[in-house]
Parts: C-alpha cells; structure tokens; sequence
C-alpha cells in the first residue's frame, strides 16, 4: 500500500463476500501465475517458480541480498496478523488526510472544522 491507499477490511459488499466464499470453498488451494509485462530476475517467463521457494527463515539465515550480486527467491505466504493501527480515521475533505475525532455519531476534523458522518480510512 503507498500512502493514497484506503483498505477496508471485511468490507460488507456483495463482491467481498464471493471473493471470501471462493477462497475459503477452493482459492486456497489454487496454483497461480504471475502475468506481468516485464520479466522478473530468477523467474521463468515471470511466472511464479516453485523450485525456487525458499522459507522466510532459510532466506534470513543466509543473508539473501548482502552480496554485491542480485539474488531472488520466490515465496508463497500467508498474512496472520495485521496491527491495529495500519490505519487511521481521516478527513474526508480531499486533500486535507488528517486524522478526525469521533463525537457522539459524528466524526470532527479540527483542519477543516468540519463534522462527517463516516471517515476515509487512510
């Protein structure tokens, strides 16, 4: 994410509950292929190549990328915990992105000195 992105988790919309169905039912489990226009060091055609995955562990024990040479490996992961403050409730207003206090069913930017009745998370 850069610092423009919002990100909405669970988010209670008709697609996000197909795509959480589809992965829970089989998405798991499925193989998948990179598709980019350039092609990736160490990866064949830029697609994803499984002799090539190591274990986040193995690459820290051996210091992957402190030489002057380029090294790659690929890596399949899964994201158990994201922290609570990856992000914070913001003016609305565009361009302002301050963060807002809430009041009562309100939220108040101090900036704009203006109330909203939802924030942009950014």
């Amino acid at each position: 994410m850069i610092s423009s992105s919002t990100m909405s988790i669970n988010p209670d919309i008709e697609e996000a509950f197909a795509l959480r169905g589809w992965y829970d039912a089989s998405g798991a489990e499925q193989s998948f292929q990179v598709h980019s226009n350039s092609m990736s060091a160490g990866l064949s055609s830029g697609g994803f190549n499984r002799a090539e995955m190591r274990h986040l562990n193995d690459v820290k024990e051996s210091r992957l990328g402190s030489s002057d040479k380029v090294d790659s490996f690929s890596t399949r992961a899964t994201i158990m915990h994201i922290a609570d403050n990856i992000s914070y409730p913001a003016c609305p207003t565009q361009g302002c992105k301050k963060k807002v206090i809430q009041e009562d069913t309100s939220w108040r930017c101090e900036k704009c000195d203006k109330s909203f009745d939802a924030p942009e998370h950014r």
